[in-house]
């Protein structure tokens, strides 16, 4: 049985402002991106997510559209990007773009002649009159209705003599896709980019396309420590997930269906929606109709320095045993959004939980600089960038996730040449980048390739996937197909050393396995512990990494009656059924 191509990689996420310079002047472009193209080949990864490159007003890094049919000249031109799409597909890579189709910048020529009342565009958004109220020296919202970014969700437009709606900010007015008109330009916009030879689409924000007509006020969260201006203070009933929003998916779908069946390659739709899992999984669709083939799934930000084995599998099976029949399950670890894992939990832990997500069955998606356990760089007041933290408070801040490629140790890591890029370099960027890591099999990089290579084996393609050992120190799975070689993934997630005797536990496992790799810290300590019990060529433990036999080459056989777990140790074992 051969897999669709979206089924069979990982799906490596690039905040294009934070990849590569090309033309110094500190920000990420296309240039930059062609000429790093080639690392994809190395880490065997072949599908890339790009955030928004269109044409902004930069109030929302690119999320405040001016255009979407175009290539802000930040990132370069149209012409950059069809140099970029021809070497992609060249060197085999498929192009999931960013849909950001909840709103626009309100600088988008739309707005403008929305604000005019110039046909068609009147109803290209929510416009609502003040609420009647005699007693007030400013017009009133028509509700309570919050913002994202927080404060209200309604604007008051001097000009037009109205209040619009925005669910994040001022600067990016929610599209009424009520109206006809709004749908089929949105429709044009997706063709424009599968015309360009694109391969799918991450929807933004997609639960919060529509809202509810009557306008009613929403209730207050319960068991909230928000403040009344603060998004959380709000039970979203009435401006989230509305039903109207898969019925506008499913004719988004049927647009991408039929690029699909033309060019006889799925052309694949990605939701993005931070919603409580019930709800994600609707985007999945049904048997009979389908939506998206990847709903997000964000469950592994709830894994935390304290996290027990069994605190893993539910985080797991909340996912698994909601999706419906037939559909593949995805992971997120990090994102421009959410904290690096790597600054979540602590670097081996991260290291760990590398192996979990790229070696569970469905599609790992990682964010830019995962691979070498990047963590998040620290941003001065002064430096700060991001307007929801300008606008509320610096613990708001998403800039720490998006600081700059670490790609060597040259000054700014490699990332560019001007003296300034836009966000500051991580200071650890010396000892934590590519050209460091590429090559070190000591390294969180290597192990990552490792990994990816192993996703290709039959077992994880198309084996079965089970629970091993789960407590409240362990976490554990095996992977196995008949016919070809198990593989036994086991971590300890415990702060403190443990011993585990998985062949009295787990009676299905051999009593031996053999080590394909464990974390980059512990490879030394472990190759001369009481685990290896045969085949291991003690010249192989020289601490000069271009001396060292990696375990998965030097047939390590390792002890699964009496096996020793390191703090927040990881490993990867095989053995024969």
């Amino acid at each position: 049985m051969s897999l669709e191509w979206w089924k069979k990689s990982v799906i490596y996420h690039i905040y294009l402002p934070s990849f590569k310079d090309d033309n110094d002047d500190g920000i990420g472009d296309f240039q930059g991106l062609i000429h790093e193209l080639r690392y994809f080949k190395a880490l065997r990864v072949s599908n890339l997510m790009l955030s928004p490159f269109y044409p902004s007003s930069m109030k929302d890094n690119g999320y405040d559209i001016t255009c979407f049919t175009d290539v802000d000249p930040m990132f370069g031109t149209m012409h950059d990007f069809h140099l970029f799409m021809l070497e992609a597909q060249e060197q085999d890579l498929n192009i999931i773009i960013d849909f950001v189709a909840n709103h626009t910048s309100d600088q988008h020529p739309w707005f403008i002649k929305s604000i005019d009342k110039e046909e068609p565009f009147t109803d290209f958004y929510i416009w609502v009159d003040a609420k009647p109220d005699s007693t007030a020296e400013e017009p009133v919202p028509p509700n309570n209705w919050l913002s994202v970014f927080g404060g209200s969700a309604w604007t008051w437009n001097e000009q037009r003599k109205q209040f619009y709606y925005h669910q994040f900010l001022p600067e990016q007015p929610d599209l009424n896709y009520r109206n006809p008109a709004v749908r089929r330009e949105m429709e044009k916009v997706l063709k424009f980019w599968l015309d360009k030879g694109v391969d799918g689409f991450r929807i933004d924000a997609a639960s919060h396309i529509f809202e509810d007509e009557r306008l009613l006020d929403e209730p207050r969260a319960k068991q909230t420590k928000a403040t009344m201006d603060e998004y959380g203070y709000l039970n979203h009933m009435y401006t989230k997930g509305m039903p109207e929003t898969y019925e506008l998916l499913k004719e988004w779908r049927h647009i991408l269906d039929d690029y699909s069946k033309r060019l006889d390659k799925p052309k694949i739709m990605i939701i993005e929606g931070m919603e409580d899992i019930e709800d994600v999984i609707h985007y999945y669709g049904t048997i009979h109709e389908k939506i998206a083939e990847i709903p997000m799934n964000f469950q592994f930000y709830k894994v935390t320095p304290t996290s027990t084995g069994i605190n893993v599998q539910e985080i797991i099976d909340a996912w698994l045993k909601n999706m419906p029949m037939g559909k593949f399950p995805n992971y997120v670890i990090s994102s421009h959004d959410f904290p690096r894992v790597a600054s979540r939990v602590d670097s081996i832990l991260a290291s760990s939980l590398q192996m979990v997500i790229l070696l569970l069955p469905g599609i790992p998606i990682f964010y830019y600089g995962d691979e070498l356990g990047m963590e998040n760089g620290v941003i001065s007041p002064e430096e700060m960038k991001d307007s929801f933290a300008l606008r509320t408070k610096p613990s708001n801040s998403r800039d720490p996730m998006r600081t700059p490629m670490q790609w060597n140790s040259d000054e700014n890591a490699g990332f560019t040449n001007c003296d300034k890029p836009w966000l500051p370099i991580n200071s650890n960027y010396r000892n934590q980048n590519v050209e460091v890591q590429m090559g070190d099999v000591f390294s969180f990089l290597e192990n990552f390739k490792r990994l990816v290579k192993l996703r290709r084996e039959p077992s994880m393609l198309l084996g079965t996937f089970e629970y091993a050992l789960v407590d409240e120190d362990i976490f554990s799975f095996t992977r196995s197909i008949v016919g070809a070689k198990c593989y036994l993934i086991i971590v300890n997630m415990n702060e403190n050393a443990v011993s585990v005797n998985l062949t009295d536990k787990v009676p299905s496992l051999p009593e031996t396995a053999c080590l394909i790799l464990t974390n980059p810290c512990y490879y030394e300590k472990l190759l001369s512990s009481r685990n290896v019990l045969s085949n291991y060529n003690e010249s192989s433990s020289s601490s000069h990494t271009q001396n060292f036999i990696h375990p998965a080459e030097n047939q390590i056989s390792i002890a699964l009656n009496n096996l020793n777990l390191e703090s927040h140790q990881g490993m990867v074992l095989s053995y024969e059924i």
